[in-house]
């Protein structure tokens, strides 16, 4: 009995420091919404304190039709038994975060959403898009022709001024030409 539970114990404080060195965040949510349980794995990445966010309802944590779409969720995990994944947004002490998050099947009526934290790599997406969009500003209205080529010879990309300086009809047209052989 003794070794059982030191056995226990053991475990137990494994299973602490596993998760409070997670950077996820790991919450029970039941069928209807409602916070069951909280790991203690990123308390800065909750919505509320864990005592106080127990109890609560998807629906006083997310704006209405956010909720409903993850109740939804919840239940064709629960009725498939197969996880989901959703990405959302969250204010948290004025901070909008995004989330990354795994629903799995936890219990006939539970289940365990993990939650990571992807805030930054969704404004690297975001600055990525605006430099493609500045880039492809630039390309389509310089007055100077502008094309990216392959190894072997063939137009990639074509800017309008480039097709209009070699007299080309379209830039699919020209797009066309075989570079080594043509030009």
């Amino acid at each position: 009995r003794r070794h059982a539970a030191d056995a226990l114990i053991s475990s137990a404080a494994e299973l602490r420091g596993l998760l409070t060195s997670m950077r996820d965040v790991a919450l029970v949510i039941d069928r209807d919404g409602v916070y069951r349980e909280i790991a203690p794995t990123n308390p800065d990445l909750l919505y509320k304190p864990s005592d106080q966010l127990l109890g609560m309802n998807i629906t006083d944590v997310f704006p209405a039709e956010q909720a409903g779409m993850y109740l939804e969720a919840v239940r064709q995990v629960l009725k498939t038994k197969q996880p989901s994944e959703i990405e959302y947004s969250l204010v948290i002490q004025g901070h909008t975060f995004w989330f990354q998050t795994t629903i799995s099947p936890l219990t006939e009526d539970r289940t365990l959403w993990v939650a990571r934290n992807v805030t930054e790599r969704k404004h690297m997406t975001v600055a990525l898009h605006e430099s493609e969009q500045r880039y492809r500003s630039l390309f389509e209205n310089m007055i100077d022709g502008i094309y990216r080529s392959t190894s072997d010879g063939r137009f990639v990309d074509i800017n309008p001024a480039m097709v209009k300086m070699f007299g080309y009809s379209s830039r699919e047209e020209m797009l066309a030409v075989d570079i080594k052989k043509d030009l």
